[in-house]
């Protein structure tokens, strides 16, 4: 693998107890979850470096979760209800996987303070038909790395293992949330949840495997926003409907987390963000996340059309992921506002690297986007962005801007695509500028260009960008072309397009481009025309 094709994959995951996910997951997927578990401090990057060595890696993730325990069991034994074993007169739970565990555990969660679950698999059932246990205000519940939390099966359409609803300062640690959707009776609803936050705020969940759940692993949301959420070093692994959704929310960080094959029914995204009537999800920061092979999207970030009122998605951070092998985009934005995408790997998904619908100032800065399926960045009927110094290659087009206005594209890398390393269509006044486009048209020979505008596209400025052939087989047509009479007014300058395409460094066929001074053209020479 050259390192142009990004960091090492992560196999899927099902963290039911330590010892079988990181075998499982192999070596580059052990570095992965030893990267949550200790907080980023070993890159996804590095999976490449220590694959040889994988026993060695398995073993310090096994050393970091039993440094964590020991951290734990200090606080657990001097203040702790431990649920095996609680003070009379609450009657302990058994921990078996078979006997039902739901009030024992309940009554331990009513004294508040500090609660423990031990190694076992606590089986547990709807006591209202709708949830399992519900925290409140003021309490941790501490989780062995082993326990695990397991649903029994049910036929209804909704539930909720873990209930925080109406409260304040809740803390979850450890061990596994797991829910029925391979037991599940019946074939309606998608509204199965691991943990609901409703209406909530400081609420941590942390070291947390959220998993086969009939819809989430977790959603945060309410009629007023749940607020000051975090999600750090958690796993959510094959849900049904998504990992994470955030709907009514304000200020939640999501760190260090993975989210995997989620399938089963739509949207089926890693994180879905995607607020109801009347209702916005602002001040949100994901980062150091790792999303793979989820049947949807990535990341989804959406504001749905028919929705009316006061409805937003917007001052959202997303830094230093990796999308890969994502059923649609890895990263999806749709009428969204103020988002910064940034210095984050997203390859080998269906569809797109990015997408950008009906958007409005967002930066999409400083990515690597490799091997998508379709458009590395796809940029559609949107405005005011800025796509800047990002590095997209291998993908079947590389930056596609179409019926949009006023973007800024510039200092981005378009290299190795198979269409366009940079196309315009249908759109206009978007600066494209100083951006080195080599070797682009690898799905046909002599067919697509390394910067196109075409399809009546308007006043629009090219400068300041580097157009190469490069010596591979396949090369474009052209180092830039404006072309059809249908486009006019574009402005040329200041270009080097030197040997920028098979025998044309820049070609127009439109009307009206306007041709600065300073454009370098196939053979070297300095022109105010094309060649």
């Amino acid at each position: 693998m050259s390192k142009e094709q990004g960091s090492a994959g992560c196999s899927s995951v099902h963290n039911t107890n330590r010892r079988r996910l990181l075998g499982y997951m192999g070596a580059a997927g052990a570095v992965a979850v030893t990267s949550v578990i200790v907080g980023g401090g070993i890159k996804m990057a590095d999976a490449q470096a220590v694959e040889r060595n994988g026993g060695v890696i398995r073993d310090i993730a096994e050393e970091v979760v039993t440094e964590h325990l020991a951290e734990w069991s200090t606080d657990i034994h001097n203040r702790a209800i431990n649920v095996m074993h609680p003070p009379t007169p609450l009657v302990g739970a058994i921990g078996d996987g078979v006997a039902d565990d739901t009030a024992a555990i309940q009554a331990s969660l009513d004294q508040q303070g500090i609660v423990y679950l031990p190694k076992g698999v606590y089986a547990v059932d709807l006591v209202d038909g709708l949830k399992s246990l519900s925290v409140r205000s003021h309490t941790k519940v501490v989780m062995h790395p082993e326990a695990v939390i397991r649903l029994k099966p049910q036929s209804v359409e909704r539930y909720y293992i873990v209930d925080i609803q109406n409260v304040q300062h809740v803390e979850i640690v450890g061990g596994t949330i797991e829910g029925e959707r391979n037991s599940h009776v019946g074939s309606t609803g998608e509204w199965g949840y691991g943990i609901r936050i409703n209406e909530s705020s400081n609420v941590n969940v942390s070291d947390v495997s959220m998993v086969d759940c009939w819809g989430d692993g977790a959603v945060a949301t309410g009629s007023t926003p749940s607020s000051h959420i975090t999600f750090e070093n958690c796993i959510f692994h094959n849900n049904r409907r998504q990992g994470l959704t955030l709907a009514n929310t304000n200020h939640v960080r999501i760190l260090n987390c993975v989210f995997t094959n989620t399938n089963g029914t739509a949207p089926q995204a890693g994180i879905d963000i995607e607020p109801d009537n009347h209702s916005i999800a602002e001040n949100i920061v994901i980062s150091n996340c790792y999303f793979e092979n989820n049947s949807g999207n990535g990341l989804l970030l959406a504001r749905r059309d028919n929705l009316e009122g006061n409805t937003f998605v917007r001052k959202t951070i997303v830094s230093n992921c990796t999308f890969k092998g994502n059923g649609i985009s890895g990263v999806y934005l749709k009428n969204v506002t103020d988002i910064t995408v940034a210095n984050n790997v997203i390859e080998q998904n269906v569809k797109n690297g990015i997408y950008l619908g009906n958007t409005k100032e967002c930066a999409i800065i400083g990515n690597r986007v490799l091997q998508n399926g379709n458009h590395g960045i796809h940029v559609s009927h949107s405005s005011d962005n800025i796509i800047s110094d990002n590095s997209v290659i291998e993908n079947a087009s590389g930056i596609q801007v179409e019926n949009s206005s006023a973007n800024l594209i510039k200092s981005n890398q378009a290299r190795r695509n198979n269409i366009h390393g940079i196309g315009i269509s249908r759109s206009h006044h978007n600066l494209v500028d100083a951006n080195y486009a080599k070797e682009n048209s690898q799905g046909n020979d002599n067919a697509y260009n390394n910067i196109s505008v075409y399809s009546n596209s308007d006043y629009n400025v090219i400068s300041n960008n580097i157009c190469r052939k490069g010596d591979l087989a396949f090369k474009p047509y052209a180092g830039i072309k404006i072309a059809e009479t249908t486009s006019s007014s574009n402005m040329v300058s200041q270009n080097d397009c030197f040997d920028g395409g098979t025998l044309i460094g820049i070609e127009n066929t439109a009307s009206d481009t306007q041709f600065g001074a300073g454009n370098r053209v196939f053979d070297g020479t300095f022109s105010t025309t094309p060649n």
